[in-house]
């Protein structure tokens, strides 16, 4: 082989061996994989009577329906005054909620596209904030494929489907797992602020896990007093936050505060037999953490289950136990085998534990502190993306 050759051989040769080192190449290869999923998405979307389905006005939900009533107020004020129904549907609007609707609906004139919009916004910035967080972590192609996760999510992308206010739970979640892992404590302390005021019941438990991240930065003697700045800063700025939160969740004594466990159990709407909403009595721990706890591990081709219910189905039940099986492993060689990655989870195992305390309250407490199992689904989603 003449000499030129070979020196152009060993030259590439070597810009391959770092093109692949430097990771440019899986960087390349996800970012082609998230344009072929924008793609096939908006494919998805795109019917050949109605359009792009995602801004149509005819396409809906149910629920979005009901909670987009307020929103008429925009353009035809005082069209609900005295309307129970309406005053208690705007009950379950969070302010930011609702004025960003309000402003929205002011240059749609149709309250189904403010619900549209809102959905974009609360994807784009739980992609965004997802994608940030593994990002400072990792680097780009694990991120562009924790945003790839999130979107197959089905589970937690059908309760953010029609913008409604459940879906600003996963925003103030990702927001805070970025913030915290690059150690942004303003812009932790502005993004519980903002939860109070969009959706309290996720801020609880970024709230509580922010609290138990400053208990522990007071342990090592590094950094101590700058710790224990930021641990008395956010002990005077609870009672302001719990404040906050007590005014949006307070009712009218005309429509009522949030049912309790004693007076639901009276009210057969609440019952499993026949009951609207089926909450009583309350689910299995078991049951709820094997099926709201792993969903990002789900799909609507594979369920997981403890126990074969179907005889022909061919595989063993130690095989469906594997996804509860699997993920812990893969946080366990992350913990024990790499030193660097014992830091970085640290707010993700304090995260952890503050969501199964969240939870376990949310069951004592039913049904002040809203829906227990809805403490796991989003707050859960986001942790095992990012971990």
């Amino acid at each position: 082989m003449p000499r030129n050759v070979k020196g152009i051989v060993k030259l590439l040769g070597k810009h391959l061996k770092q093109f692949f080192k430097n990771n440019t190449f899986f960087n390349i290869l996800c970012l082609c994989l998230c344009l072929w999923e924008i793609k096939a998405y908006l494919d998805s979307i795109t019917d050949k009577h109605f359009g792009l389905l995602w801004f149509n006005p005819q396409i809906t939900s149910d629920d979005a329906l009901q909670q987009a009533v307020p929103f008429y107020d925009a353009y035809h004020a005082n069209i609900f005054d005295g309307d129970l129904l309406v005053e208690l549907m705007r009950g379950y609007l969070a302010p930011i909620h609702y004025w960003l609707g309000y402003g929205i609906t002011l240059l749609t004139d149709n309250p189904l596209m403010t619900c549209h919009w809102i959905m974009l916004i609360q994807l784009v910035s739980i992609s965004l904030f997802i994608f940030l967080a593994i990002r400072s972590v990792v680097g780009i192609a694990p991120a562009c494929l924790g945003v790839l996760w999130f979107f197959h999510t089905r589970p937690v992308m059908q309760r953010i489907t029609g913008g409604l206010p459940r879906g600003w739970a996963a925003v103030v979640i990702s927001a805070f797992i970025y913030f915290v892992l690059t150690k942004r404590h303003k812009c932790i302390l502005v993004t519980i602020l903002f939860g109070c005021l969009l959706h309290p019941p996720s801020t609880l438990t970024v709230a509580v896990a922010y609290g138990l991240y400053l208990c522990c930065s007071l342990i090592p003697k590094e950094g101590r007093k700058e710790a224990w700045k930021r641990f008395w800063i956010y002990v005077a700025l609870s009672p302001f936050y719990a404040a906050i939160t007590l005014l949006i969740v307070h009712r009218p004594d005309y429509i009522g505060q949030m049912v309790d466990f004693q007076t639901a159990s009276t009210m057969p709407e609440f019952s499993r037999l026949n009951g609207r909403f089926q909450f009583i009595p309350l689910e299995n721990i078991f049951w709820e953490i094997r099926n709201f706890a792993f969903q990002p591990f789900f799909n609507h081709m594979y369920t997981p289950s403890w126990r074969l219910q179907d005889p022909s189905i061919l595989f063993p039940w130690w095989k469906s136990c594997m996804v509860y099986v699997v993920p812990f492993l893969m946080l366990g060689v992350v913990l024990f085998v790499r030193r660097k990655g014992r830091k970085l989870f640290l707010p993700l195992w304090l995260f952890l534990v503050s969501t199964i305390c969240v939870y376990f309250a949310s069951r004592a407490f039913a049904f002040k502190l809203y829906v227990p199992d809805r403490h796991l689904q989003y707050s859960m989603t986001v942790f095992w993306i990012v971990a």
